[in-house]
């Protein structure tokens, strides 16, 4: 009996340390090629900041999206999120979004979420 255990736990040895591997190289390679649909960039204005939504290859996102941010950490004078704001967004072309304020330096989480392309993420700070 305790020669079958052994040949039991000997044979799934390189099956657990092959598993092992594959679960290490995943952590610090990735599981596979990201993509990012969008690019987001804030220009200051003496009115406030100009927001750039980029469309990009290869799957263009489009159509009627909503743009939502919503400031990170601690920024002074802890600016409100800006939530759904709707605006069309060409597939493979850009939309500029004006917005009223001042700057706060902070890093902000945006969400992009159009009817082609879905839901997109970047972050920039203004």
């Amino acid at each position: 009996m305790s020669d079958t255990k052994r040949k039991k736990s000997v044979t799934a040895a390189p099956g657990v340390a092959a598993a092992s591997l594959v679960a290490v190289a995943t952590l610090f390679l990735g599981a596979g090629p990201a993509q990012a649909d969008i690019d987001v960039t804030a220009t200051p204005n003496p009115d406030g900041v100009t927001v750039v939504v980029y469309s990009l290859a290869p799957n263009p996102p489009g159509g009627l999206c909503t743009y939502t941010a919503r400031p990170q950490g601690n920024p002074i004078g802890k600016p409100l999120p800006v939530t759904n704001v709707p605006f069309f967004l060409p597939q493979g072309g850009s939309q500029s979004i004006p917005f009223l304020s001042f700057q706060t330096g902070a890093t902000w989480d945006i969400t992009v979420d159009c009817p082609i392309g879905g839901v997109q993420y970047d972050w920039v700070v203004y």
